[in-house]
C-alpha cells in the first residue's frame, strides 16, 4: 500500500503542463448560475483575482479569466492539468494511465466584504500506476479568502480538501479498499499562490 502512495506523489504525466497557460475555456452551471461564477454585492469580478496563479508546495494552479470563470486547473492529485468540463487522459510512467472527469467548478465573489471562495469537484479519478497497482475515487476542494492586493503576486488561501481514495495493489493485498479519513483531515490550513501569468487587471 506504501508504494502505490509513493507512486501517486511522484507520478509523471507526460505534455499537458504548459496547456494550463493558454486559451480560455467555457465552464460548466454550477447551482444557479450558467458559468460558474456567482457574484454577491457586485456588479463585475475583481480584475485583481484574474490571471493565473501557482501554489508550488502542492502543485495547485489556476487560470482565472476577467469574468471570474475558471477554465482550467493543475490538480494536486498526480498534478493533472484539466480543463472545464472536459475528460481528460494521461500516460504516467511504467506504462500506467490517468483518467480525470472534472465535476462542477465554481468561483464565488462577495463584494461587500471582497471574500472568494473557489469550489473545484473531480467526479471520478482512476490511476492506473502500473503493476496492477491502482487508485481511483473522487475529490472535492474549497479555497477561501480576501483578494489580494492590487499589484502583489502573492495570494493566500485557506483550503478544506475531501478526497475520496479507493486503492488496489498489484500484489493483491489491497483490493477496493477505501482509505480512512479522520476528522479533522479536511482542514489543510492556509497555501500561497503566486501569479505567474496574469490577465490585464486594468478595467
Amino acid at each position: 500500500m506504501r508504494r502505490v502512495f509513493v507512486l501517486m506523489g511522484c507520478v509523471c504525466l507526460l505534455g499537458c503542463s504548459d496547456e494550463l497557460k493558454t486559451g480560455k475555456e467555457s465552464n460548466s452551471a454550477f447551482s444557479a448560475t450558467t458559468d460558474g461564477v456567482i457574484l454577491i454585492d457586485a456588479q463585475k469580478f475583481p480584475a485583481v483575482a484574474a490571471g493565473v496563479w501557482e501554489n508550488e508546495e502542492y502543485g495547485w494552479i489556476f487560470r482565472i479569466e476577467k469574468d471570474g470563470r475558471l477554465s482550467k486547473i493543475r490538480h494536486t492529485i498526480g498534478r493533472a492539468a484539466l480543463k472545464a468540463d472536459e475528460t481528460a487522459s494521461f500516460p504516467l510512467i511504467n506504462n500506467g494511465m490517468a483518467i480525470i472527469e472534472p465535476g462542477p467548478w465554481c468561483v464565488q465573489y462577495d463584494g461587500k466584504n471582497g471574500f472568494i471562495t473557489i469550489e473545484i469537484n473531480i467526479k471520478r479519478f482512476y490511476y492506473d500506476l502500473g503493476g496492477g497497482n491502482v487508485v481511483k475515487g473522487s475529490s472535492r476542494d474549497v479555497f477561501m479568502g480576501s483578494l489580494p492586493k492590487k499589484g502583489e503576486d502573492r495570494w493566500v488561501l485557506s483550503w478544506l480538501s475531501f478526497p475520496e481514495y479507493i486503492a488496489s495493489t498489484g500484489d493483491r493485498k489491497f483490493l477496493d479498499y477505501q482509505l480512512p479519513v479522520e476528522s479533522g483531515d479536511e482542514d489543510k490550513g492556509e497555501v500561497v499562490f503566486t501569479k505567474i501569468k496574469g490577465l490585464s487587471e486594468e478595467d
